[in-house]
Formats: C-alpha cells, sequence, structure tokens
C-alpha cells in the first residue's frame, strides 16, 4: 500500500528516476514464510532481497536467508524491535500534528498521541481497539501519507533507500552490518 500511495503521488519523473514499485517488486508473504517464498523465487530470479522486521522473529529469518549465501541477495532489517508499524508512525512523524489531526478525523477512536496509536497499530484485540489487520486503518493512514507533502517525501526517501540499498548503493537509511554480513542492512531512522 505505501509503494503504491507514494507512486500515486509522485507524478512524471526523468528517465533513470522511475519509481520504487517500477523496479521493485514486491510479494508479502504471511508470518514464517519469508524462507519458503525466498527459496521459490530465487530458481526464477537472481536478485532476491528480503525486509524483515526487527524483532527477534524478523532477525531469525535475516539469519536463515543470510546463511544461504546466495550472491546477490540483500536482507533489509527495520531498527531493533522495529515492526512495519514503527516505520508508518515514523513516516507520520514527519508532522505529527497534521497526521494526529486528519487521523482523528478519519478513525472513529483515535488516541491522543502517535506513541498510542502505534500501540494499537501492534495489537489485533479488537476489545482493547487494537487495529493490527484493519484495512479501514490501514487506508486512513495511507491517506496521510498521500495528502501531507512532508509525510509523503519522507516516504519517497525511505522508499528510495530501499531501492538504493537492493541495488547495492550505499545510502545513509540502511548501513550494512560488518563483514562477513554486510548483505544484511539496518534501518537508520
Amino acid at each position: 500500500m505505501l509503494s503504491r500511495t507514494v507512486d500515486l503521488r509522485e507524478g512524471w519523473v526523468p528517465v533513470g528516476t522511475e519509481s520504487f514499485g517500477v523496479n521493485i517488486g514486491l510479494i508479502p508473504t504471511h508470518n514464517a514464510a519469508i524462507e519458503i517464498t525466498f527459496n521459490a523465487l530465487r530458481r526464477v530470479h537472481s536478485k532476491i532481497s528480503c525486509i524483515v522486521d526487527g524483532d527477534p522473529a524478523g532477525l531469525g529469518y535475516a539469519n536463515i536467508i543470510h546463511a544461504m549465501a546466495v550472491p546477490g541477495t540483500k536482507i533489509l532489517c527495520w531498527p531493533p524491535n522495529w515492526t512495519i508499524e514503527d516505520v508508518l508512525v515514523w513516516l507520520m512523524r514527519a508532522d505529527e500534528v497534521a497526521a494526529v489531526t486528519m487521523l482523528s478525523s478519519k478513525l472513529s477512536h483515535f488516541p491522543a498521541t502517535m506513541g498510542a496509536f502505534l500501540a494499537l497499530l501492534k495489537s489485533a484485540d479488537r476489545a482493547t481497539g487494537g487495529i493490527k489487520g484493519d484495512m479501514v486503518a490501514y487506508e486512513a493512514i495511507m491517506e496521510v501519507v498521500y495528502e501531507i507533502q512532508s509525510i509523503n517525501r519522507r516516504a519517497q526517501n525511505l522508499l528510495a533507500g530501499l531501492r538504493a540499498a537492493v541495488d547495492g548503493v550505499q545510502n545513509p537509511l540502511f548501513i550494512p552490518e560488518v563483514a562477513p554480513r554486510e548483505n544484511i542492512l539496518i534501518f537508520q531512522p
């Protein structure tokens, strides 16, 4: 959803600066399917990379993919204990006041702070207001990313950093671990 939202805002761009979505194919996986998906895709494409959470499970997947030693593979990791929900809140913190205002108008039970919103994003417990997996909430977040220019710009930079990292181009958003694990790159918010 994030890639599509950013692509919609970009408009026409010069040749050679095409969007993330034009150059990178995203294949979402369900929990615990990263290794299976990676193995299936590497048989049909020579350049497969992964994005994993910074939690213990994600780092475990990173270690498994790294141990396969597939040439050209990049493993991008969110910071320690971060998941995609942390990334979304980091994006919205580019203009937290505008994001809170807009989300408050779109979501019926928006908490007062972005930190409290993050807790709800990570929780699937509907009885306590959790919104993990809630497509209405995700669409509202994407509207914020689309509409608020500073947030959209931050999202564009994130996707450009992802693309650069996958292409092997150094950038300040993704820093490689030390050898021999330099194919694992950690996001630097």
